[in-house]
C-alpha cells in the first residue's frame, strides 16, 4: 500500500497485534537525471533526420525543440523512451522515465552517438541521478552544521543549505551534494570519469549506468537513512 508517497506494510507480531511500518522513500527527479558526455560535437550534424534514422526515434520521428542558453543554442530532441540535448560543449541523454528501460536507453543513446562519430573530441563522461529524500537524522546531522547557529544569532534566515562530498566508489569519482532548499532536500550524484576520446568514453560507459544509479540509491540510503523503518 502507498500513502503520500511511501510504501506502507502491515507486521503481524507473534502476540497477535499487527504493527504497520512504512519505508521512507526516494523519489527520483528526472530533471536531474542525465548521462553526459563532454566534447566537441558537431551540431550541424544533429537534424531531425539525422536523428530519426541514426537514433531509432519511431515512426513518428523526433520531436524538437530549441532554446537559448548562456553559452548558446541548445537543440532538444525527444526519443522514445530519452530525451537528447545537445549544447556547446556537451550532449546530454536523459531518461523519459525512472525504470531500467528508460535508463538503458540513454546509455543505448550515448553509445550510438559514439560510435557514429568516433573523431568527436571528447574529455570527459558524466552519469547524473538526481534524488528528493525525507528529512531523516542521518541528513540533519550532515545538513545542521555548527555555523548555522551563529548566522541565526546574528539575525540571519538560513534559506539553503549544500554540503558537497568528493568521494572515489566502484573504481571512479563521485562527488556528492546534499541540500537544502525551500524544505526540500536534495541528493545528487555525479559520477565523472576522465577520458581521452569517444571511444574510451564508450568503453567506460557499457554497463555503467544501471551501476551508477544503483550506487546512487546506496549512497542514500547507507549514508542518509533514506530506507529508515518507521512504525
Amino acid at each position: 500500500m502507498r500513502r503520500n508517497g511511501r510504501r506502507r506494510q502491515s507486521v503481524w507480531l507473534a502476540h497477535g497485534r499487527r504493527l504497520t511500518v512504512r519505508y521512507k522513500q526516494v523519489r527520483t527527479d528526472l530533471n536531474r537525471c542525465s548521462v553526459t558526455v563532454v566534447g566537441a560535437w558537431n551540431l550541424a550534424i544533429f537534424t531531425p533526420q539525422w536523428v530519426a534514422s541514426k537514433l531509432g526515434a519511431g515512426q513518428a520521428g523526433p520531436v524538437l525543440r530549441m532554446g537559448f542558453l548562456p553559452a548558446g543554442v541548445f537543440t532538444r530532441f525527444q526519443l522514445q523512451s530519452a530525451a537528447l540535448t545537445l549544447a556547446p560543449g556537451s550532449l546530454q541523454v536523459q531518461p523519459a522515465a525512472d525504470n531500467d528501460a528508460a535508463w538503458g536507453a540513454c546509455e543505448t543513446v550515448a553509445l550510438t552517438v559514439m560510435d557514429l562519430l568516433p573523431e568527436t573530441p571528447v574529455q570527459a563522461l558524466g552519469i547524473n541521478v538526481g534524488l528528493d529524500l525525507d528529512d531523516t537524522p542521518e541528513v540533519r546531522a550532515v545538513l545542521e552544521v555548527r555555523d548555522l547557529r551563529a548566522l541565526s544569532e546574528l539575525g540571519g534566515a538560513t534559506e539553503a543549505v549544500t554540503v558537497s562530498r568528493r568521494v572515489r566508489l566502484d573504481g571512479h569519482v563521485v562527488n556528492v551534494s546534499l541540500s537544502r532548499t525551500d524544505g526540500v532536500i536534495r541528493l545528487d550524484a555525479n559520477h565523472h570519469f576522465e577520458v581521452s576520446s569517444a571511444h574510451a568514453a564508450a568503453e567506460t560507459l557499457k554497463g555503467t549506468v544501471a551501476r551508477a544509479r544503483t550506487l546512487s540509491f546506496r549512497i542514500a540510503r547507507t549514508a542518509y537513512g533514506a530506507k529508515e523503518l518507521v512504525p
